[in-house]
């Protein structure tokens, strides 16, 4: 299984994503651009795993919860890549998120996961090798979007029909603020 952690959305935010993503596109972009239901912000990307390791992952993330806080949106940008760059919208500084982050990735060390060493950039991609036509604009506007991070997910990474797929294995609730 193609597992990895991440913080879902809600439809409202997800549509705000997706308008960004569609006025590439208008724009006369070209690429693999995110499906509505794939929106996701992810926190760490395990790869490979077997089922045996879901009890190891799912005790790392209990003990990375943090007490639940709300991201926004701020900008957009990409990674340039040779095979065409990934196009993304940014979020705001957010000290809880990347708290949580951090606090995942030294659990999942703990259990013995291998984990890429890079910082955490926090981003929601809009689209995969996406190539701008010749002149085209830069990043795409960005609407002001915000939701409350009350959970995160463990998922695992599918393609069903030539199609990539997310599904939801297991979710660990962020306690409330006091």
């Amino acid at each position: 299984m193609r597992l990895f952690i991440a913080v879902n959305f809600d439809a409202g935010f997800k549509d705000g994503v997706c308008r960004s993503a569609q006025e590439l596109r208008r724009a006369g972009a070209s690429g693999s651009f995110t499906r509505p239901e794939n929106v996701h912000l992810t926190l760490a990307f395990l790869g490979e795993c077997g089922a045996g390791r879901i009890p190891d992952i799912r005790a790392a993330m209990e003990r990375a919860a943090v007490e639940s806080f709300t991201v926004r949106t701020a900008g957009a940008g990409r990674f340039r890549r040779d095979s065409g760059d990934v196009w993304w919208i940014g979020l705001q500084k957010c000290p809880e998120l990347e708290s949580l982050a951090a606090r995942l990735d030294r659990e999942l060390r703990r259990e013995g996961f291998c984990l890429e060493d890079r910082s955490f950039v926090p981003h929601i991609t809009l689209g995969r090798r996406v190539t701008p036509p010749q002149g085209g604009k830069g990043a795409p506007a960005v609407p002001e979007l915000v939701q409350r991070v009350v959970s995160f997910e463990l998922m695992e990474s599918r393609r069903v029909n030539g199609a990539l797929e997310y599904v939801q294995l297991l979710s660990v609730k962020l306690p409330r603020v006091s």
